[in-house]
């Protein structure tokens, strides 16, 4: 079970917890367990994980950032992340559309 103090690694390879990590990875936890999980896992599977990481994403931004949920920002060398979005038709160029809004773009690190 995942809670606050549960450890991540950040994309800079940074190890941290729930309770510390930023805004931006918080609000792209959220989204990748929204939608992406969907096209990589189980679909009831993924469905269960987003209600669990959704509770305690919500709660952190509410706690620290006023409850504030980002633009999704997935970067672009995680690959299967991407693909999934592009599985899912959620991808024009780099821009992340979602029930026909954008929610986003991918991150490009030239």
């Amino acid at each position: 079970m995942i809670n606050r103090n549960t450890n991540l690694r950040t994309f800079q390879n940074k190890d941290c917890s729930f309770a510390t990590i930023d805004q931006q990875h918080l609000s792209n936890i959220y989204y990748y367990w929204k939608y992406a999980a969907k096209a990589i896992l189980n679909p009831n599977s993924a469905a269960e994980a987003f209600l669990e990481f959704k509770d305690l994403v919500k709660f952190e931004l509410n706690e620290r950032f006023n409850g504030q949920l980002l633009a999704y920002r997935p970067h672009a060398q995680f690959k299967q992340e991407i693909e999934a979005l592009r599985k899912l038709g959620m991808l024009q160029g780099n821009m992340i559309k979602a029930e026909g809004v954008i929610i986003g773009y991918i991150v490009t690190m030239d």
